[in-house]
């Protein structure tokens, strides 16, 4: 080949080996080089990989491997987008094409194709050859100009794998599941799953790519935080309790392992699963089922909580998954981790995101609040790179809120809602005294601004609840149901889990300054700092305090046992164990005469509520479909406490034992505070708009890659 080749703003030169862009030499290792000048001299064809590799490592015996890596940094040189090609195209299991137009400049333009035609005409025919010779430069030079003109129409007009956006909508009759994240998309785009619930249940529906509507799983009763197998044969999902496996094509589900929470799940490429239950950290199960086995702990010393909502980077062995800081899943840490080194600690590689994936190896995309984000991805470093970018100016709207999931080709769907906050977080209703199960709840508007996890006063004028203020800052806050004004009561580190003494004065609150959590109390009214009560090595958040105020309920997050129920003298003396099991214990209440204590525990698999009785230490069930958050009726008859999207309550008979729970409220989208002395029942919730749609875009990677500009190149083997 001789004489410079341009194409685009970049020129080649094949006798010094050099490559310029405006005029600026790219240094590449000789092997790049070699397949650019391999690919530019057999311009618009498909040149094999065998071709390529026998050309450029003559003597040297490698794998598609190196290839591979060599046309990755030829990419990223030239800016190139492998989805969309404006250079190199790829064709799978066969090779790559140079599809930009190029010219030749410099000797005669016979020269120009020197090479391709010494290709075709061998030289030693003396006389006929060089006879054909201006007849086989004219010709290739015709040939040569029509491919450049088909390249240059074919890139402009018909853009390759263009990204593209469309809208889902749930079947009639159903809403997304709010309790966890609700689609997921297959490894190869074919197929969305979601969760979607009706006033009674929730089940799992999946749709292809060819047809408008979805259909539902049977057998997939109160399904939730569905995700694909990487053939996208299976898909993974929690229900009952449980982590389940269902055919995409229908079938009996298989159980697998228990999972009293829907916290995610990820599918590896070599047959495992890695699940967020009922345990802190991460597990690990065969595909097949068998024993699941501890993968992550928390680090209590930083002040994690729990992991959860693993993902698997695209084409790679590491897992990204979400530390949290706190009782409540929300905001943490978002940390990778290398399964093929389980031994190494993982990285952390940013803070105050609700969940993360990968649109590509290189690239992450996460929850920022309601805020999608995305930003570079070093894992050769383990690192994050650039700053981070608003993926949402297409998508006005739409609220991430942890609901989006990003497939293993880079298709991404976000739940849509309204993006604007709420103004009225708590209401109030009077609903808890009917006997029809309705769905609609009376409203009446409480002005507060964005508390979360509140709890209500004693006297039903004021709730405590808490505000993230930035990455690392969680403060507790005081708001009056009144005048709607708040008032701040902490100023640094990361503040859970409120509870009021008996007269209102003060609460009791847990706190993490960098390490495990301790127990603080601050009076309401008073200036003085909030005074630590209790701390060890493990975690510890207040749950209930006695009637008389003498005893405060605790949860105790130990690594052994997991979530314990610990009793706390408030007026001096040691904390001690109350009920401890292999399980997990937590959101103890006590009732209002005293004597007993509600609580919830995942010992039968997923979390049910149970009645702990002081006096003899018995212990009672009350929920037989699965129950958390429980609270007590201000005269302690009936026992109220949330399963599935219900309100559900107990009462209590002359025995002392309870009730069959009956339904009060159906298709709760909000969290029960409490009761007050009116029997007004106090929710809280965090958007006025449900979701009603989804957002689903083709090739989002594509966008994002445009979002961050080309990845650093890494130099080949």
């Amino acid at each position: 080949m001789r004489g410079h080749v341009t194409f685009g703003s970049f020129e080649f030169n094949p006798t010094t080996r050099l490559l310029k862009r405006d005029g600026v030499e790219l240094p590449l290792p000789p092997r790049v080089l070699g397949v650019l000048e391999v690919l530019l001299r057999r311009a618009g064809d498909v040149v094999p990989r065998q071709e390529l590799i026998e050309n450029v490592w003559r003597d040297a015996f490698v794998t598609d491997t190196s290839l591979a890596e060599a046309v990755s940094v030829l990419r990223q040189t030239l800016g190139d987008d492998p989805h969309s090609p404006s250079f190199i195209q790829t064709f799978h299991r066969r090779g790559y094409r140079f599809v930009a137009p190029v010219a030749v400049q410099g000797p005669p333009t016979a020269a120009a194709a020197d090479v391709t035609i010494a290709n075709r005409i061998r030289p030693d025919g003396p006389s006929i050859g060089m006879q054909l010779v201006p007849w086989c430069v004219a010709v290739a030079s015709a040939i040569l100009a029509g491919v450049s003109v088909w390249q240059a129409v074919a890139t402009r007009d018909v853009p390759l794998h263009p990204v593209a956006r469309f809208t889902i909508a749930p079947p009639s009759g159903t809403r997304f599941d709010s309790r966890a994240p609700a689609f997921a998309l297959s490894a190869d785009g074919s197929r969305i799953a979601f969760s979607a619930c009706t006033a009674e249940r929730c089940a799992l529906y999946v749709r292809p790519s060819e047809r408008l509507e979805a259909v539902v799983l049977a057998g997939t009763d109160d399904a939730g935080a569905p995700f694909f197998s990487p053939d996208s044969r299976w898909i993974g999902f929690f229900a009952g309790g449980h982590l389940k496996k269902v055919s995409v094509n229908g079938g009996t589900p298989v159980t697998l392992a228990d999972a009293a929470d829907p916290l995610g799940g990820a599918w590896t490429t070599n047959g495992q699963i890695v699940f967020a239950g009922a345990a802190p950290g991460l597990r690990v199960i065969p595909e097949a089922g068998g024993q699941a086995l501890t993968l992550t702990t928390p680090n209590q010393g930083v002040g994690e909580v729990r992991h959860v909502r693993p993902a698997i980077v695209r084409g790679t062995r590491s897992l990204l998954f979400t530390a949290i800081t706190g009782l409540e899943p929300g905001p943490g840490r978002i940390a990778v981790l290398d399964l093929n080194t389980r031994s190494r600690p993982p990285v952390m590689l940013l803070a105050n995101a609700t969940a993360a994936a990968a649109p590509s190896k290189d690239t992450l995309a996460f929850a920022n609040g309601p805020e999608l984000q995305v930003v570079g991805l070093d894992l050769d470093r383990v690192r994050i790179t650039g700053a981070p970018q608003s993926a949402m100016a297409n998508l006005a709207g739409v609220n991430a809120a942890a609901q989006f999931a990003v497939s293993a080709d880079g298709t991404g769907v976000v739940l849509t809602a309204d993006a604007t906050p709420s103004p009225l977080l708590l209401w109030s209703a009077t609903s808890i005294l009917v006997k029809d199960g309705r769905s609609e709840i009376p409203e009446e508007a409480v002005p507060l601004s964005d508390l979360q996890s509140v709890v209500l006063s004693p006297d039903g004028r004021r709730v405590a609840g808490f505000r993230r203020d930035d990455a690392a800052k969680t403060d507790l806050w005081i708001g009056d149901l009144v005048s709607g004004t708040t008032t701040r009561m902490t100023h640094d580190g990361v503040a859970s889990a409120a509870v009021w003494n008996r007269s209102g004065t003060a609460i009791w609150f847990a706190s993490s300054q960098g390490g495990p959590f301790a127990i603080y109390q601050r009076d309401v009214d008073s200036l003085e700092l909030p005074r630590r009560v209790f701390g060890g090595n493990h975690h510890a958040f207040p749950s209930s305090v006695s009637p008389d105020g003498s005893v405060l309920a605790i949860t105790v997050v130990d690594p052994e046992t997991g979530a314990d129920i610990w009793t706390l003298p408030t007026r001096g003396g040691g904390a001690r164990d109350l009920i401890r099991t292999p399980f997990d214990e937590t959101n103890a209440v006590f009732s209002p005469n005293g004597q007993l204590l509600a609580y919830q525990s995942n010992d039968a698999g997923r979390w049910e509520i149970y009645i702990h009785r002081l006096n003899d230490h018995r212990r009672i069930s009350v929920s037989t479909d699965g129950g958390t958050a429980p609270f007590w009726s201000p005269y302690g008859d009936a026992v109220y406490f949330v399963s599935g999207h219900r309100l559900m309550g107990a009462t209590f008979g002359p025995d002392g034992s309870p009730g069959s729970p009956r339904v009060l409220l159906q298709r709760i989208d909000a969290r029960p505070v409490g009761l007050d002395m009116r029997r007004r029942v106090l929710f809280e919730r965090h958007s006025t708009t449900p979701a009603e749609s989804g957002v689903v875009t083709l090739h989002w990677d594509r966008e994002v890659r445009q979002l961050l500009g080309p990845p650093s190149p890494t130099l080949p083997r």
